[in-house]
C-alpha cells in the first residue's frame, strides 16, 4: 500500500480502542471476526465512524455509510500440490489448530443483523470425541492435554507453518482433515482449505455458510451434514460412519476436486490479499 499508493500511510496504531487519526483521511482494515468479546468494540457504529472507510467482513446495514464488506481471506493460495492421492487403507483424520481453551461462546454474537458464532467450544468437543471414539485421528495445535499430542508436529508460529503443515500431511499419509474456522460468519473463512488441497487429502470443513459459492462443493465434505445449529452439537460418530462408508473411487475424485480448486483460484487471484490491496490502492489513489 506504502509503495504503489502516492496518498497512503501505514499506521500501526497500538490502542485501537480509542483510534487517534483523521476520519476523513484513514480506512482502516477490520483482521479478525467478533469470535472474542476483545474484538467485538471494532464492529460498533461509533467505532466504524471515527473512519473514512472500513474493510470489514460485516456490513451492518444499519449503519453501512464507510463500510465495505469484503472476505476475510488474507493467506495467499499457493499451487505446491502434488497430486497424489493417498490410500484410503487407514482412513487416518487429523487436526491441526489450538485449543483456545477460556474462549466460550456456545451463543451467537448479534451485530445489527450479523451473527457471529465461536467454534472454539465445538472444537474442543469433537476432537474429545474423536479422541475417545477413533484411534486413527490425531490433533496438533496449542493448548491441547498433552496425552492428545504426536510428536511431530509442526509449531504453529514455526517458519513457514503453512508449508510445514501441508507437508507434515504428506509424509503422515493423512486421508481426511477436520477444518474448523474459528466462528460460523458469512464472508469469514481462512487458510484450512487451501493448505488441505495442496496436501492432497479432504477436509471436513464448518465454517463460512455459503463456502460452495466459494469452492466445489466434490471437494469436500461438508460439516453441516453433521452439525446442529440450534443445539450446538456435532454428530461425531455421524461424520465417521460417512468417513467409513466413503469409497475409493468417491475419495479419488473428492482429492482431485481439490486440486483443481487450487489451480482455479491461484490463477483467477479472486479472493488473494493481492486483489484487496489492489482495491485499496485504486481507492486512495482516486481520492
Amino acid at each position: 500500500l506504502v509503495s504503489q499508493s502516492n496518498k497512503a500511510d501505514l499506521i500501526i496504531e497500538k490502542n485501537i480502542h480509542n483510534p487517534k487519526n483523521n476520519p476523513d483521511k484513514t480506512i482502516f482494515l477490520i483482521h479478525e471476526p467478533p469470535v472474542e468479546d476483545k474484538y467485538t468494540r471494532q464492529y460498533s457504529p461509533e467505532f466504524r465512524l471515527s473512519f473514512f472507510r472500513v474493510y470489514s467482513i460485516i456490513c451492518n446495514t444499519a449503519n453501512s455509510r464507510n463500510i465495505v464488506p469484503h472476505p476475510l481471506y488474507f493467506w495467499q493460495p499457493h499451487n505446491d500440490s502434488n497430486n497424489e492421492v493417498k490410500d484410503l487403507q487407514n482412513r487416518t483424520v487429523v487436526f491441526y489448530g489450538r485449543c483456545g481453551k477460556g474462549i466460550i461462546g456456545n451463543e451467537p454474537h448479534i451485530f445489527g443483523n450479523i451473527s457471529s458464532l465461536s467454534l472454539y467450544p465445538l472444537r474442543r468437543k469433537i476432537v474429545s470425541d474423536m479422541k475417545q471414539m477413533y484411534p486413527e485421528f490425531h490433533v496438533f495445535g496449542e493448548e491441547w492435554p498433552k496425552e492428545y499430542g504426536v510428536p511431530g508436529a509442526p509449531g504453529r508460529r514455526s517458519e513457514n507453518f503453512r508449508k510445514a503443515k501441508v507437508r507434515h500431511i504428506r509424509e503422515n499419509k493423512y486421508n481426511f482433515v477436520l477444518c474448523l474456522e474459528n466462528a460460523i460468519l458469512e464472508n469469514y473463512f481462512t487458510e484450512k482449505l487451501w493448505d488441505v488441497y495442496n496436501s492432497g487429502a479432504v477436509p471436513i470443513y464448518l465454517g463460512m455458510p455459503g463456502i460452495e459459492k466459494y469452492v466445489n462443493p466434490a471437494s469436500f465434505i461438508d460439516g453441516r451434514l453433521f452439525f446442529d445449529y440450534s443445539n450446538y452439537k456435532f454428530n461425531s460418530s455421524g461424520l465417521l460412519d460417512f468417513i467409513h462408508d466413503l469409497s475409493e473411487q468417491e475419495y479419488d475424485t473428492m482429492v482431485r476436486a481439490g486440486f483443481e480448486v487450487i489451480k482455479s483460484e491461484v490463477k483467477n487471484r479472486f479472493l488473494n490479499r493481492d486483489s484487496l490491496t489492489e482495491n485499496l490502492i485504486h481507492e486512495l489513489n482516486s481520492r
